[in-house]
């Protein structure tokens, strides 16, 4: 694996919760997550 995802094998999650910023901390953890974003 070249280590780059090409975009068909990517997945979009949309989550809600309490403190966003602690969810946006605890996920930016997590393997294989690109990417995250509060608001």
């Amino acid at each position: 694996m070249t280590g780059q995802l090409n975009k068909k094998s990517r997945q979009t999650a949309t989550l809600a919760g309490g403190c966003f910023w602690c969810i946006e901390s605890a996920f930016n953890m997590v393997k294989g997550i690109i990417t995250t974003k509060s608001g």
